[in-house]
């Protein structure tokens, strides 16, 4: 396939091969880091912490909110989480 392929995303969107490759470079970027710095161990626990709070937090969304500064939204979605899990 092709730069110019659209292929759908999860959420029925479309992305480009090139998007998802910048997409998929950063995240292994990313696993690199974890890996080289020591911090596996925190990532194993914030998978665990992460996983209370069911399918209803895209870590996704997480992480377009954290990197585009979004802190507002990220924190408001973190604290709906907690509440619904909470009753």
């Amino acid at each position: 396939m092709g730069a110019t392929t659209k292929r759908p995303a999860v959420n029925n969107e479309y992305v480009s091969r090139q998007q998802f490759e910048i997409e998929k470079n950063a995240k292994n970027k990313a696993y690199a880091f974890i890996l080289i710095n020591g911090h596996l161990d925190e990532f194993k626990e914030f998978c665990e912490k992460l996983k209370t709070f069911g399918n209803d937090i895209n870590p996704h969304d997480l992480c377009l909110a954290y990197l585009t500064d979004e802190t507002d939204r990220l924190t408001a979605m973190l604290a709906n989480e907690a509440k619904k899990k909470n009753g």
